[in-house]
């Protein structure tokens, strides 16, 4: 068994069992330490090679949630877009007085509507059973730094993936069915996060906060 110095000793200062209690007391620790410890055993006589090295106590990984699924996060306008054109000839069909204009009105009226109800059968089924899962925590969670990172090409599909620790996750940025898609982007490699997710959907994404790095010893 290897032996440990003398001065490499680490005398640990052990934090309380409560979270906020456990953030408060690393602070304190922090900037109290570094002005007292050392020069009181040094005027005690106490040996510079004797004095302890003291290391308080980590503080727990700090997260920003940057998106959560909600009813704000799928693009409700871009579904009712037709519904425009659908209002549009239903305008015509009601108060043109050329037969042309009736008959036009009545087909771009229809069709819109057809594609309003197409948009919406194949978006807000599957969005309503992942936000469903999220709001219950039938989600899995992940966290780590991003990894693998591809962004989307310049020409082509708007394709963006990457792993963190190992699990895939892949989207387009440009299909915003309510789940994470990176519009505007965030994610690059080495980017801290944690993920909540349901099956390819991304519910939830938080960053960690940058902090000051602590005096970890004297």
């Amino acid at each position: 068994m290897a032996r440990q110095s003398a001065s490499s000793r680490v005398t640990r200062i052990p934090a309380p069992a409560n979270g906020g209690q456990t953030f408060i007391y690393s602070r304190i620790c922090l900037f109290l330490i570094p002005f007292s410890i050392r020069s009181v055993l040094a005027r005690a006589g106490m040996p510079p090679s004797q004095v302890p090295v003291l290391s308080c106590p980590q503080m727990p990984q700090e997260y920003q949630t940057v998106f959560e699924i909600s009813l704000k996060s799928l693009d409700w306008s871009g579904m009712l877009q037709p519904g425009i054109i659908a209002a549009i000839g239903f305008a015509l069909f009601r108060f043109s007085k050329q037969r042309f204009l009736r008959i036009f009105g009545i087909a771009a009226s229809i069709f819109g509507m057809i594609f309003v109800l197409i948009s919406c059968l194949a978006t807000v089924p599957a969005f309503l059973s992942v936000r469903h899962a999220f709001i219950h925590g039938q989600s899995s969670v992940i966290e780590g730094p991003v990894e693998n990172f591809h962004p989307k090409p310049a020409l082509g599909e708007a394709k963006e993936s990457f792993t963190v620790q190992g699990v895939s996750f892949s989207y387009n940025v440009f299909e915003n069915g309510g789940c994470f898609h990176d519009d505007p982007p965030i994610i690059h490699p080495g980017l801290g996060v944690r993920l909540y997710y349901n099956g390819v959907c991304i519910q939830r994404v938080d960053l960690i906060k940058p902090r000051a790095q602590p005096i970890r010893s004297l």
